[in-house]
């Protein structure tokens, strides 16, 4: 697109922000569970926060599937593709080599780091392997009925959304190996979430569903709390399944957002053609390019904002420095802080910029 839209840069910062606390406090749950207080208002902060990556994959699927948008392979490799596969090693290698200076690990360990990376950094493989079939994925969406576009979101919803969260689940061990010996590869990843993304924005829903849509993400939101603190206290330890990617309850929470956050821009967004009004414009907003100049930084924030944590914890400063209450927003607010003042300093390097962030 060669306009960015604000909604896509507004989702990504909130996105960004809720990556942010799932990784913050996931670090202070470890360990069995304790009817503590402090305990479970962790979880509680924790639970309604991973919606991230779902909206990030949707927000690229809108755009990487737009109709009229010609792909062309080529472009496609050397302008997304190799630069990602660039990102991922250097960024890799950076996390090994700070591994070595502080452990004294031995080279054999930056290797490792290399290959295994930082737990944050599958995301970037993941993409990447998006990024390889849009040429297939838009061929097929643009020339699909909507039916066919539901029955491919309906087969994900039903084989990788609910089967995994039945698997999160305390069930019997007979519905566990019925729930593994389904095997629909095409329709059991995040392909589901980039095709929704296409399919909400260009295609659309009526607006008695989105109505549909924002009740049960409300609901979503709020059973995640229930069901991650309750389950985690029932099994003791911290049940994140239940809240995971692909969950029902983060599913329809992170589908809510990412419909609202649209529509908020655009009365017209989401919606089908039947039922778009000519009257309903985009608005512009005083905050627009401020969003958009953030949501320019959120790659680059997402990849270092695991070594800023890291290193507020070395010099002292950590979530239990404060009352958890509000020493989990505040540490939150200074790691997404300096990881976007160090994300825009690194992604106006001449050259090497785009190829760090």
């Amino acid at each position: 697109m060669t306009e960015r839209k604000t909604a896509f840069d507004f989702l990504r910062v909130i996105s960004l922000l809720g990556v942010i606390v799932m990784h913050v406090t996931s670090g202070l749950i470890g360990g069995d569970v304790s009817a503590d207080s402090l305990y479970m208002l962790k979880l509680v902060f924790n639970a309604p926060f991973h919606y991230g990556v779902p909206i990030f994959v949707m927000i690229s699927g809108a755009l990487f599937l737009e109709p009229g948008k010609t792909i062309n392979i080529k472009k496609l490799w050397t302008h997304n593709i190799v630069r990602l596969i660039v990102v991922y090693l250097l960024w890799s290698t950076i996390y090994g080599i700070c591994d070595y200076l502080q452990y004294k690990a031995g080279w054999k360990y930056i290797i490792w780091e290399i290959v295994n990376s930082r737990d944050h950094l599958w995301f970037l493989p993941m993409i990447i392997g998006l990024y390889i079939i849009v040429p297939m994925l838009s061929t097929w969406v643009h020339n699909a009925t909507k039916k066919e576009i539901k029955y491919f979101l309906i087969l994900f919803i039903g084989f990788q959304i609910v089967c995994e969260t039945v698997k999160a689940l305390p069930t019997p061990e007979i519905i566990e190996f019925i729930i593994r010996l389904r095997n629909i590869q095409l329709v059991c990843s995040y392909v589901g979430y980039f095709v929704l993304g296409y399919y909400l924005i260009h295609v659309g829903v009526s607006k008695r569903m989105v109505k549909i849509i924002y009740g049960c993400g409300i609901v979503c939101g709020i059973l995640s709390i229930a069901a991650l603190t309750g389950l985690s206290y029932m099994i003791g330890r911290g049940a994140f399944e239940i809240v995971d990617s692909y969950s029902v309850l983060t599913f329809g929470w992170a589908t809510a957002i990412f419909v609202g956050v649209n529509r908020m821009y655009d009365k017209n967004s989401c919606l089908c053609k039947e039922e778009r009004s000519s009257e309903a414009n985009a608005k512009i907003r005083a905050t627009d390019k401020f969003i958009s100049e953030l949501g320019k930084d959120t790659l680059g924030a997402y990849l270092c904002h695991v070594a800023v944590i890291e290193l507020l914890m070395t010099v002292g400063y950590n979530p239990d420095t404060l009352p958890v209450a509000i020493g989990i927003p505040l540490y939150v607010l200074a790691v997404y802080v300096i990881s976007t003042v160090v994300a825009l300093l690194l992604r106006r390097i001449p050259y090497i910029g785009r190829y760090m962030c």
